[in-house]
């Protein structure tokens, strides 16, 4: 837990959006606050009784009115998490650590989310095993000289963008072009094979100095390849076999980009709002098992790491592409899915330490279901669920109600976005 805290810290710290605001600006006393009481929690926190640290830390959540966005999150996630670590830290013994065995189930958890049409990692996965196994297939039947090029350049050419690998299909050629004449006009006055090798040296040299993408690191991997592939063959054979290669190649990762799981910023953008909807839901279930089995930590800081990954890519998009009213609305989900992140967070180390009475398991256990359910896949029309009894705990009681309130704002939020003509769409046949 003081893992995530410190995590959650450096993701605030490191993002610097918040603090353009003014309005913003005059929350950092009362980050102050959380902080000095952090340093004494470091100080004081005991085994035995923590009620000072804990009256303290509910004098802020109480007395602190803040603007809402992302700072209100953090301020009031953390005096959360500091007043459940307050509970769970006399409680906490030290435990064996199992350094051989596998959870399974953790792994076919991790596994589901990962294999999915949606994923980045899933679709450029696919794309490059179809790039490979075409060029990789024609090296393996066609007996040519060099013929490994093909492969090697398409390898290169492809990219989890769309718009970067665009952008290599049309640095590489030119680079691979200008390399060629560079041999040419160079390779008569190196007459002798020190020279060559050299040569071949240099262009290595410079080719890793060189930034991976531009035109001009092709013109130097070009200039090594060719002048080391002289030695055994003819110049103007192996200029006009580089660039029919390249062309090849270019040609191959052209069609797999456009028809074959294609990945623009427009809709790797809608693929990330969904990840994020998804890792709610993720988090749901891990939070399930938490009532029936000891679940590690580390996968809960999985998630929020990715969470986090995630949202700074959507965030940047956003500021980029999406300006004026659309944008805002967009922000907003983005910051309302933080809070049901957090929320959704702190419920689940308030299941996992023993919050509810054993009698409360089942029904908590049906909540999460019905919960799991409305935020994964998202739909703007799904009824909202309603905190039909109240928990032991008053603070497993209070999480759960704001997380509900704010699922409805999200939901609102995404009914608002799915109004808007889809802008993905839009953009997408403009493009085309």
């Amino acid at each position: 837990m003081l893992a995530v805290m410190f995590q959650r810290s450096f993701y605030l710290v490191r993002d610097k959006a918040w603090q353009q605001d003014e309005v913003q600006q005059n929350a950092l006393p009362r980050l102050t606050e959380v902080a000095e009481l952090a340093e004494e929690a470091s100080q004081t926190l005991n085994e035995t009784d923590n009620a000072e640290l804990i009256a303290k830390a509910r004098t802020l959540l109480e007395q602190r009115e803040m603007p809402e966005g992302r700072v209100r999150i953090f301020y009031r996630s953390c005096l959360h998490m500091l007043i459940l670590i307050c509970h769970t830290y006399p409680a906490t013994k030290k435990q064996n650590l199992q350094w051989f065995g596998v959870d399974w189930q953790e792994t076919w958890l991790k596994f589901r989310r990962r294999i999915s049409r949606h994923s980045i990692e899933t679709r450029f996965a696919l794309r490059l095993s179809v790039v490979l196994t075409i060029s990789c297939g024609a090296m393996a039947i066609s007996h040519a000289n060099h013929v490994y090029w093909f492969p090697l350049n398409a390898f290169l050419l492809l990219q989890p963008s769309f718009e970067d690998s665009e952008h290599r299909l049309v640095t590489r050629p030119i680079g691979t072009a200008l390399g060629c004449l560079v041999v040419a006009l160079v390779e008569p006055f190196l007459p002798t094979v020190p020279m060559q090798f050299a040569f071949a040296f240099l262009m290595m040299f410079f080719m890793y100095c060189s930034t991976p993408g531009t035109w001009v690191q092709p013109i130097f991997s070009t200039s090594f390849a060719l002048i080391l592939a002289s030695m055994s063959m003819q110049d103007n054979t192996l200029i006009w076999l580089r660039i029919a290669y390249v062309i090849t190649a270019v040609l191959l990762v052209s069609v797999i980009n456009l028809f074959f799981f294609p990945t623009t910023k427009e809709k790797q953008f809608a693929l990330n709002i969904r990840r994020l909807f998804q890792l709610h839901a993720s988090y749901w279930e891990i939070a399930r098992r938490s009532l029936s089995q000891n679940v590690d930590l580390h996968e809960y800081n999985e998630l929020l790491t990715e969470f986090h990954m995630i949202y700074a890519q959507c965030r940047e998009y956003i500021q980029k592409e999406l300006p004026g009213e659309t944008g805002t609305v967009y922000h907003k989900l983005l910051v309302t899915l933080w809070k049901t992140f957090s929320e959704l967070e702190q419920t689940a180390y308030l299941m996992q330490t023993g919050s509810a009475e054993r009698e409360e398991y089942p029904a908590l256990m049906d909540l999460t279901i019905q919960l799991q359910r409305e935020i994964f896949p998202p739909q703007p029309t799904t009824p909202s669920i309603a905190l039909h009894r109240d928990f032991r705990d008053k603070d497993l009681t209070y999480v759960l109600t704001q997380y509900m309130r704010n699922s409805g704002h999200l939901r609102s939020l995404y009914s608002q976005i799915a109004s808007n003509t889809l802008i993905f769409k839009k953009k997408e046949l403009a493009r085309k």
